[in-house]
């Protein structure tokens, strides 16, 4: 009986203590790294951080003899577990949190509610009105495409570039070569499959147009599902956006333009000339055009055909007005949503960074 306790006596002294973290526990933004002081009298052990299937492993950093630095950037939104391998037993030391943030984000439209519909890259899209926090319209951080007929939040919408605000209720989105279908109730699906799909809109009667970068412009039949070429000609077409008429009007990049499509007579006219690389567009309550000019790294309104610019911005694709004539804009590579305040021209940030 002595021996066999002298024996666990000589195990606990001869062990390492036990691997702790501090803080052990946290919330941090999506895109941003959660960093914890790792203590352990030994080699450092291997630091993982779990979620469901997903696994993410630290960068591990000496300080000094028994203590380390750790940290991890995790792709996707929630609770993720870290867990460490020591002495061959997975030890769970603790748990963080990854909220909503945008990373990049690379469209925005105004919902009939008066929030803001933000894709990102990091393979989100956000819901949120201006000023507040983060939703998750679709997107479960993963890449690829899967979950249709699911709930959105938890399909894979992998890099999705572009939304359209459907008048019957939801959206839809670009993503890859596919269009998908967000209803009111939350529930994915896939429109299409498409050669290089650019820009979205729908009209009143809810048929969805599609740009595509080979140089046209499909209508999808809302009762059908058919598609069919609505404009032909034009040079890597992307941003599309319809007046109360029906009329649609066109970014054709690569020529410099805006096009507008007759809704009565499928007549293409030039509307606006002379942009750098026009990206995006939308109409204002007025009916004057907005344009996301990247070339030019500004927002321009077009009305009565004088060209005003709104506002220089970064590499700017993409822009939306709400109902009270702010302009809300993306930039290239930039984790925010910026908005012009229509009375004084001031800027600031709607959303993110």
């Amino acid at each position: 009986m002595k021996a066999a306790v002298l024996v666990a006596i000589l195990g606990l002294i001869a062990a390492p203590p036990p691997a702790r973290l501090s803080p052990a526990s946290g919330t941090v933004d999506l895109g941003a790294r959660w960093t914890t002081k790792l203590t352990y009298r030994g080699p450092a052990p291997k630091l993982t951080a779990v979620r469901g299937t997903q696994s993410r492993a630290f960068t591990v950093t000496r300080v000094r003899k028994g203590v380390y630095r750790a940290s991890v950037a995790p792709d996707a939104i929630g609770r993720w577990t870290v867990k460490a391998r020591v002495a061959g037993k997975t030890l769970r030391l603790g748990t963080f949190t990854v909220r909503p943030a945008l990373t990049n984000a690379v469209d925005v439209v105004v919902l009939p509610d008066g929030r803001l519909l933000v894709p990102d890259l990091a393979n989100y899209v956000y819901a949120a009105p201006a000023g507040g926090a983060l939703a998750v319209a679709a997107g479960n951080g993963r890449p690829g495409s899967s979950g249709d007929d699911g709930p959105a939040s938890a399909a894979a919408v992998g890099f999705p570039v572009e939304v359209a605000v459907d008048p019957g209720g939801g959206f839809a989105v670009v993503q890859g070569s596919r269009v998908r279908h967000v209803g009111a109730d939350g529930t994915i699906t896939t429109v299409g499959v498409f050669d290089s799909p650019t820009a979205l809109a729908y009209d009143a009667q809810r048929d969805l147009f599609v740009s595509a970068l080979g140089g046209r412009v499909l209508r999808v039949d809302a009762g059908t599902g058919s598609a069919t070429a609505y404009a032909t000609g034009l040079n890597q077409p992307h941003g599309l956006a319809l007046d109360v008429a029906g009329n649609l009007y066109i970014c054709d990049v690569g020529n410099h333009r805006i096009e507008r499509v007759d809704r009565r007579t499928g007549e293409l006219t030039t509307a606006a000339a002379g942009l750098g690389v026009p990206v995006d567009l939308t109409l204002g309550p007025d009916g004057s055009l907005y344009v996301a000019d990247f070339g030019d790294n500004r927002i321009v309104r077009i009305a009565g055909g004088t060209l005003i610019q709104i506002v220089t911005a970064a590499g700017p694709n993409s822009v939306a007005v709400d109902g009270t004539g702010a302009v809300y804009f993306t930039e290239r590579t930039r984790p925010h949503v910026r908005r012009v305040d229509p009375a004084t021209g001031r800027v600031t940030t709607a959303l993110g960074r």
